[in-house]
């Protein structure tokens, strides 16, 4: 139950809900906005008459009540848990149709930053309405949530460092071959006096030049993936179905009873979002960047210098 008035005085709110069909005015003590998922299993559209039917009501002891709303509109906010389930009424039917036995009373405060500290958020609420209410931030309240989310990120780390270390391994493997082909020049710089540092450096930038534009290619190409992760995903779709549908095409000419091949679904939005939310963190791409870049110097180092400590006569001995 929300104030009829939430739609248009709130922004905030008004940004994660689209308005399918109908409109969001509540301003009828009789109007019911209805989710779309919960809309298209019951078959509601706006304007038809929803019957709901509560346990308890005002002043009754427990005989179900019947009450009749108007479907006003139909949202969507893209969350499947709530598209499935909710529906938004005016905060004077909540009163007449439920006592305090049958639900709930949920007052939600809305602050600057979500992501901040919100435990002196919650002491001060706490003050002002007395410890007969409980108080919860939204981070307590999706704490398994939020802790599953925390673990797929570290397993995602985990992996992406594994594979910035194999890539570094492959960096230290040119140089390695660069140092093997080049062992008769080194071989003769080293003999006519070439400090080993300059050849040590030599070998490092190119192990490290290698690095810097692996990784700049890595990051360019991550974000634009990243930017457009929702058409990738319906793009790789489309191509494998369509895929599928010409070998169930050729299947079918050879034998006609064989059944169709199914459907290929890499995101099915039924289960959780509709679309998957996009935020890139400027800091975190940073400092992967950095720490491939330092990988690949430390990479390219190794073999670096153990080719500029070489005597040039243990080179000259092994061509």
């Amino acid at each position: 139950m929300r104030p009829p008035d939430v739609f248009s005085r709130d922004a905030g709110f008004r940004s994660f809900v689209t308005i399918k069909a109908g409109s969001a005015d509540l301003a009828r003590p009789d109007s019911l906005l209805v989710s779309s998922a919960l809309a298209a299993s019951l078959g509601i559209a706006p304007g038809d008459v929803v019957n709901i039917l509560t346990t308890y009501g005002e002043g009754m002891t427990g005989l179900p009540r019947l009450t009749q709303l108007r479907a006003a509109g139909i949202y969507e906010t893209g969350y499947q848990d709530l598209d499935k389930t909710l529906a938004y009424a005016p905060l004077g039917i909540a009163s007449r149709i439920l006592s305090p036995r049958a639900a709930r009373t949920l007052i939600g405060v809305k602050v600057r930053d979500p992501f901040a500290d919100l435990a002196p958020v919650a002491r001060a609420i706490t003050a002002v309405a007395g410890e007969d209410l409980r108080v919860a931030t939204w981070n307590e309240i999706e704490y398994v949530r939020l802790a599953s989310f925390r673990t797929t990120k570290a397993l995602l780390l985990f992996i992406m460092a594994l594979v910035v270390a194999v890539a570094s391994v492959n960096v230290s493997s040119s140089v390695i071959m660069i140092i093997f082909e080049r062992r008769h020049d080194l071989g003769i710089l080293k003999s006519v006096g070439v400090a080993p540092r300059a050849l040590s450096l030599s070998f490092l930038l190119a192990g490290f030049t290698t690095g810097l534009l692996g990784t700049a290619l890595g990051v360019a190409i991550g974000l634009l993936v990243a930017v457009n992760i929702n058409e990738v995903i319906a793009g790789l779709e489309w191509t494998v179905n369509h895929v599928l549908a010409l070998a169930s095409l050729v299947r079918s000419s050879f034998d006609p009873s064989a059944p169709a091949i199914g459907g290929f679904t890499l995101f099915n939005s039924a289960y959780y979002l509709k679309s998957i939310p996009i935020r890139i963190q400027p800091l975190e791409v940073i400092a992967a960047a950095v720490a491939a870049l330092l990988l690949s110097a430390l990479a390219s180092y190794l073999p670096s210098s153990r080719a500029a400590r070489t005597q040039p006569l243990e080179i000259l001995r092994k061509l």
